[in-house]
């Protein structure tokens, strides 16, 4: 998949803020109201500063937990209104883990965060899905991802370098302490960034900024939501495809095994455990290839694994089996075409 297919035009909206505990469920919340984010007292309404309102609105879509509406008053900013995903994880009354304190809840965000079709973060796509050295130095990776960015044609004469680095900057501090001995940082800056629990990106040396993906087996990755992430990318890549092979989606740039960091051998070890707790899933060996299939539409699938593995036959926001919780439709702004 190409970068432009994947992404938005979209750098450094951030406002230099990685993403911190409570923000997405905080703007989910927020987004009761879909002008809040616009409003004269944003900054009163949320306890926090212009910038930080911005960013927290901006995690908030990126994540998907929020959807863009049209605001005919003032077309410009638009509207923030939840998503149907964003709904399924966060909603007090029905939401799967409202305060993430699932480590599964962490690992879907971030699939989430990096699934393709319209994925707000270029900058870390790229990083993620096309950058291929294990450990690299924070100017290397930056080169890279500024060499790939602007050979975008679609996307002009592409970002400014600086914006560039602000997001790679960002993308450390969210996955990597930022750090080293003798460099004095906030204390919420150093507890407060829930990806960092993931481990996907280590320090190897900190004085330097050196860094390393975490390849391999993941000990807090349940094996359901990795089907579930399999399952996505299958509905927001082919939607009607039912079958889908294993090499594929360890190495296609987008899918689960690049964004989870995992290898062919792990991803598969994972499905052989998935599929053993679904009935909508199965793994085959035509010709000592392996293969993915569903018994039913990837987005259908996906959506069964995730509620089962938060033990919801009914995510509540609609009558059973009438929501869809992936592929594109799992990002349109609930009530869209949903009866709630």
């Amino acid at each position: 998949m190409r970068l432009d297919e994947a992404c938005t035009n979209s750098f450094a909206r951030h406002e230099t803020f990685h993403p911190r505990w409570g923000w997405i469920r905080k703007a989910y919340v927020a987004a009761e109201d879909p002008s809040v984010f616009n409003a004269d007292d944003a900054t009163l309404q949320l306890g926090v500063g212009k910038n930080m309102v911005r960013a927290i609105r901006f995690w908030g879509h990126a994540f998907r937990a929020l959807a863009n509406q049209r605001d005919d008053d003032r077309p410009r900013l638009g509207l923030s209104v939840r998503s149907r995903i964003g709904a399924a994880i966060f909603d007090d009354e029905f939401g799967w883990d409202p305060f993430t304190e699932d480590p599964g809840t962490l690992w879907l965000l971030h699939w989430l965060l990096l699934a393709p079709s319209d994925c707000a973060l270029p900058v870390w796509w790229t990083a993620f899905n096309e950058f291929g050295a294990v450990e690299f130095t924070q100017q290397e990776l930056t080169d890279f991802v500024t060499d790939q960015v602007r050979s975008v044609a679609a996307w002009g004469a592409g970002p400014h370098p600086s914006s560039v680095e602000k997001d790679i900057s960002c993308l450390l501090r969210t996955y990597s302490p930022s750090s080293g001995a003798g460099r004095r940082q906030p204390f919420d800056d150093l507890v407060d960034c829930p990806l960092r629990e993931l481990g996907l990106i280590r320090s190897v040396d900190l004085s330097e900024r050196r860094y390393r993906f975490a390849v391999g087996p993941k000990s807090t990755l349940p094996s359901e939501i990795v089907l579930y992430a399999c399952a996505d990318f299958l509905a927001r890549t082919e939607a009607t495809a039912r079958t889908v092979s294993v090499s594929r989606l360890a190495t296609e740039a987008g899918a689960p095994g690049r964004v989870f960091k995992l290898s062919e051998a792990d991803l598969v070890s994972l499905l052989e455990e998935a599929v053993g707790k679904v009935d909508s899933a199965s793994l085959a060996r035509p010709a000592g290839a392996v293969q993915l299939a569903f018994k039913v539409a990837a987005t259908e699938a996906a959506t069964a694994v995730v509620q089962g593995y938060y033990g919801r036959n009914d995510s509540g926001l609609a009558p059973a089996g009438g929501l869809v919780l992936a592929g594109p439709d799992a990002d349109l702004a609930l009530g869209e075409g949903v009866a709630a």
